[in-house]
């Protein structure tokens, strides 16, 4: 009776899935013809005609050879996707940056398969679970401690149980999302009377190990929703939810490139249609999470009939956390691409992939020294290369003890080991900016001077008692676009890769909360030729989307193609005007005001000559901001304070 009423609530679903799965043989992209992620096209060198010159000792001491990969990155469908009730597709239609889903894989043989998303609420977290019929009936669900199997511990917070079964339960726990996020939880379900038979488990994944992006519609669509990506060891979990619209979805890929008509590129790794139009999706690809999380990448949705039309498509955030390296090409081979190397806690997880050439690479390892004649003995061994890439984690070795400035990355020929087919240094720390030095919200760095155009590795810490991180205005793209994920909490560190190509001076910043109108702010000088355009000057600070609190309240502007110095008298400077009140020209673009009461104020910034002359045409950037403490207590009347950056060093990078 069980089986036959199961088969009746599915009969419908599982037509409809079956014609989907049919199409999306037969339209959808194999991961076989899918073009590699990482591949960059060459021409195929012909092959050599003379030997190679004589290259260093083979080490003798290698280490043991990890598990290889799985040689192709492939899409499937993972679960049979129960119905989703209209309550839990409204939060999809908004895409919240702070919702996490996960998969509930099916335990026991229940026969049961579905889902659970999490959403931050302030102090409490909204848990949605969906669960399919099956052979088992689900009563009761928790997240526990521990992680699924054997090591699943007790009780940590009981969640609504299943009325039916199955279908759809919600909780609100009283406890914030963030501390549910250090991977050490799992949510559990259990069989109707009889608790101690497991009939599904999920893994709550720690911030590092999922990013959730936003799926916007395009093309008049009418869809939105979201896609969790979420590690899985050297794999990736995909769960992806669209709500209905005026269009129909059904392909569903990710793309190298960034989402537009212009920037989209071809399909990298296919992923499991939708049913009906709509829904829910879940694909397991075999490839690593930070092989996709380079900046460079985007999930892209395709109308049901026409492909050619997208109806959603959400760019994937760049891991600020990734040290990317290049692998350049060694003994005419024929090979290039890059490294990425990942923190994991205590291990670092190494993901490669070289362009096909005229040699073909197998064994390749992280050496002592750098690239060429100083290249020294294998220190980790790396997984072969299969096909194009490799993939490797790396336990028990951080990804700090890799960044001296003395180890590379380096392959082999496959047919003789002694041959070097390419090669990467791993970039050693450029600087250290540490938070919370001088007072909680305050950087050690006050300005910071770089080269335009070169890769800068800066190696960032968290002192201080709230959670911190740095950002960068007016350089979007190298800034985090994971939120709470990549905030660093106390005590912790991580190294970042930035590059800054247009010079000028601007400002960096801690996003959290009012942290950047609390002092924590400094001053990027990218130093390089100009860009010959127009002089432009623009008001960054104070951020009028973020409480204010006075008396005292920074303020900061990004100057582009304009000399601004305070060691060059004949160099241009910036007027600072509150209101009617005009506080005369400064020689720096980070500064303070003061004695501000609560009230709405008008903050403009101009460039001027170094007499203080307006430009011609005149130059200048203002906004309006609102004070609204009221206990800001001023002394006198507003005027320019002490700069939030008074007394913090300089870090010049050559």
């Amino acid at each position: 009776m069980i089986v036959l009423k199961r088969l009746q609530s599915w009969v419908v679903l599982l037509t409809i899935a079956l014609a989907s799965l049919a199409i999306a043989c037969t339209s959808q992209p194999t991961a076989t013809s899918a073009p590699p992620a990482t591949a960059t096209t060459a021409a195929v060198a012909p092959p050599a005609t003379a030997a190679p010159t004589a290259m260093a000792p083979e080490p003798t001491a290698m280490a043991p050879e990890p598990t290889a990969m799985a040689p192709e990155p492939t899409a499937m469908p993972d679960t049979m996707m129960p119905d989703v009730p209209a309550e839990a597709l409204a939060i999809y239609e908004t895409a919240p940056a702070n919702l996490l889903t996960l998969v509930l894989n099916e335990d026991n043989d229940s026969g049961q398969t579905g889902w659970a998303n999490l959403t931050a609420k302030g102090d409490q977290t909204e848990v949605i679970l969906l669960l399919s019929p099956g052979d088992l009936e689900t009563e009761s669900a928790h997240i526990h401690s521990g992680r699924c199997g054997d090591a699943l511990g007790g009780v940590a917070h009981p969640l609504t149980s299943f009325v039916d079964g199955a279908g759809f339960s919600i909780t609100t726990l009283e406890v914030e999302m963030a501390s549910l996020l250090n991977g050490d939880f799992a949510i559990n379900t259990h069989k109707k009377g009889e608790g101690s038979v497991y009939t599904n488990c999920g893994n709550i994944p720690a911030d590092a190990e999922s990013v959730t992006i936003a799926l916007g519609a395009q093309n008049d669509s009418g869809q939105s929703g979201l896609a969790t990506l979420t590690a899985r060891g050297t794999t990736t979990e995909i769960v992806a939810f669209l709500s209905p619209g005026a269009l129909e979805s059904q392909l569903m890929h990710i793309h190298s490139g960034q989402c537009g008509a212009d920037t989209l590129g071809g399909v990298v790794h296919p992923l499991t249609s939708f049913i009906g139009g709509f829904g829910p999706s879940v694909t397991t690809v075999n490839a690593p999470l930070n092989s996709v999380r380079t900046g460079d990448f985007a999930i892209n949705i395709h109308q049901a009939g026409k492909p050619s039309v997208y109806t959603a498509c959400g760019n994937i955030g760049r891991n600020t956390a990734t040290i990317t390296l290049d692998l350049s090409e060694d003994n005419s081979s024929g090979q290039s691409g890059f490294a990425l190397l990942t923190p994991r806690g205590d291990n670092t997880e190494v993901w490669l992939s070289l362009s096909k050439g005229s040699m073909i690479s197998s064994a390749v390892h992280i050496h002592s020294g750098q690239c060429g004649d100083s290249l020294g003995d294998v220190v980790h061994g790396l997984t072969n290369f299969s096909g194009e890439t490799s993939a490797t984690l790396l336990e028990g070795v951080s990804l700090s003890s890799l960044l001296t400035g003395g180890f590379a990355v380096n392959s082999h020929n496959v047919r003789s080991p002694l041959v070097y087919t390419s090669c990467g240094n791993i970039p050693g720390i450029d600087v250290t900016m540490i938070a919370s030095t001088d007072g909680e919200f305050s950087f050690n760095i006050g300005e910071l001077v770089v080269p335009a155009g070169r890769q800068i590795t800066l190696d960032f810490s968290n002192l201080g008692e709230r959670p911190h991180t740095v950002y960068f205005h007016s350089f979007a793209d190298q800034n985090s676009k994971n939120g709470r994920a990549d905030w660093l909490n106390t005590g912790e560190s991580q190294a970042q890769q930035f590059v800054f190509d247009r010079p000028g001076l601007y400002s960096f910043y801690c996003p959290v909360g009012s942290h950047e109108n609390s002092g924590m702010i400094g001053t990027l000088r990218v130093v390089g030729p100009s860009t010959g355009g127009d002089p432009t000057i623009a008001l960054e600070a104070p951020t009028t989307s973020r409480e204010l609190r006075g008396p005292t309240v920074p303020y900061g502007v990004s100057v582009t193609n304009f000399d601004v110095s305070d060691d060059d008298p004949s160099s241009g400077r910036i007027k600072i005007s509150l209101d009617d009140t005009d506080f005369g020209s400064v020689d720096s673009v980070i500064g303070a005001l003061t004695n501000l009461a609560q009230g709405v104020y008008s903050l403009t910034a101009e460039l001027v000559n170094s007499d203080d002359s307006s430009l011609n045409p005149p130059v200048q950037s203002t906004i309006t901001f609102t004070l609204n403490d009221e206990t800001a207590t001023p002394t006198g009347n507003p005027a320019l304070g002490v700069s939030p950056i008074a007394g913090r060093s300089t870090v010049v990078i050559e």
